[in-house]
């Protein structure tokens, strides 16, 4: 749920143009509140031991499919191609499951914490990670054509 939750936040705050997106309904307040709190219930939902292992397979394949779809949506709301958006997205979102996972167990077991405690620490980079990106997604810049002499 962080990668809607940060195209809302986008489109909120910094003009993101998401009318001819998948993303079109996420420019509304109601929807904000409502991915905002479906994240927080998240954060706390994978701290808990039931929740399975984030590189299993269905979870793996809905981190992929949000970040694709996320992907897409500032590719083409920034005018890039779709697909590529899509493929980044996608690469990026099943890349930091992996790098997440084993760094989290190693960073517990070289600092002598819990799980939970650098989970912690990871939700807050991921947060900074997610908005970084979507400020750095530039237009593309349309060339104009020659004035008339």
């Amino acid at each position: 749920m962080m990668a809607p939750s940060l195209i809302n936040w986008a489109a909120r705050r910094t003009g993101l143009d998401l009318e001819s997106t998948p993303f079109s309904a996420f420019k509304g307040p109601g929807i904000g509140r409502t991915a905002a709190a479906l994240v927080l219930g998240e954060l706390v939902a994978d701290k808990m031991p039931f929740d399975p292992n984030m590189s299993d397979g269905t979870a793996l394949l809905t981190r992929a499919v949000a970040g694709g779809a996320a992907g897409a949506a500032i590719f083409k709301a920034r005018k890039n191609n779709i697909l590529l958006g899509a493929a980044v997205g996608a690469v990026a979102a099943v890349g930091a499951a992996y790098a997440t996972y084993y760094l989290r167990k190693k960073a517990a077991g070289y600092f002598q914490v819990s799980d939970r405690t650098v989970a912690l620490a990871e939700d807050g980079i991921a947060l900074g990670v997610g908005l970084i990106a979507i400020s750095m997604s530039k237009p593309v810049k349309e060339v104009e054509p020659p004035a008339e002499a």
